[in-house]
């Protein structure tokens, strides 16, 4: 039965790669513009000093205050053929949040973004505010507008706006998982990542696109390295039990494997009652 199994496997040959995604590009327009022009990161000669965090704060705050319904915009629709009415109630949610963006133009142009979350432990988890949910949906929403900002500029050709929302949405990715060390941060960074190359994409199947290789080329690699986020989760329950760690190097009495199991025990059950 073995060998059976070996040749279909032989003669049934290699699994069918999935097809590639064919990625049109427009013949870029002959233009006398320097090569880094549109950059999709801030140079560092724009950047102020100071943390970012406080600013995605309170633009999430600002959107939060509009409460945008995201269902019921089709950004499928978006298109040189998109009907003018639909185009002006799209700006029309464009100047609505107004605030928010300008908010995170000055977010985005800091040096540094710090959250100030404490590191990830058991106990923690077992706090309704442990894990970032409303930051990372209100950045998921940030990002939404910056797509559709950009969207909107490239259909009127105006391409230094579209590169100035681009920057923004990819510097707040980054932002996003910085310092934060968590897997969940850093999906929705891939994710937002995604949405703004996604936009590059489009423009870069526009008539008349400027080249935009060296702009894609100059942004880092890998853009979201997950492995730190990784690392740091894996030590969890190191973080919240530092007994554990010792199995390492010494053999446990029995009255701290009763203290370790207790700590453990309440870590997941706080509502339990302690004798």
């Amino acid at each position: 039965m073995i060998w059976i199994s070996i040749f279909i496997v032989i003669a049934s040959g290699p699994p069918t790669p999935e097809p590639v995604p064919e990625v049109l590009i427009a013949p870029s327009r002959h233009t006398l513009d320097l090569p880094f022009r549109w950059q999709l990161q801030f140079d560092e000669l724009d950047q102020v000093a100071g943390n970012a965090a406080p600013y995605w704060i309170r633009a999430g705050l600002v959107i939060r205050r509009v409460n945008q319904k995201w269902e019921q915009v089709d950004f499928v629709k978006i298109g040189p053929k998109m009907p003018a009415k639909e185009r002006e109630e799209l700006k029309t949610i464009v100047k609505k949040h107004a605030d928010a963006y300008r908010l995170a133009e000055q977010a985005a142009v800091r040096t540094r973004c710090e959250w100030e979350h404490p590191p990830l432990t058991v106990q923690s988890l077992a706090d309704p505010l442990g894990l970032p949910f409303e930051e990372l949906q209100a950045a998921r929403e940030m990002a939404n507008l910056l797509r559709l900002r950009a969207r909107l500029a490239l259909l009127e050709g105006d391409f230094d706006a579209a590169a100035r929302d681009l920057r923004i949405g990819l510097t707040l990715a980054r932002h996003l998982r910085a310092e934060q060390r968590l897997v969940l941060a850093d999906l929705v960074s891939v994710a937002i990542a995604t949405v703004m190359l996604g936009v590059v994409q489009e423009w870069a199947a526009m008539p008349d696109s400027p080249n935009l290789y060296w702009a894609l080329t100059a942004l880092p690699a890998p853009f979201i390295d997950v492995r730190p986020t990784i690392r740091h989760e894996l030590n969890t329950i190191y973080r919240s039990f530092p007994l554990l760690r010792e199995l390492k190097s010494r053999t446990l009495s029995e009255a701290e494997v009763r203290s370790a199991w207790r700590q453990l025990f309440f870590s997941i059950t706080p509502d339990a009652e302690k004798d």
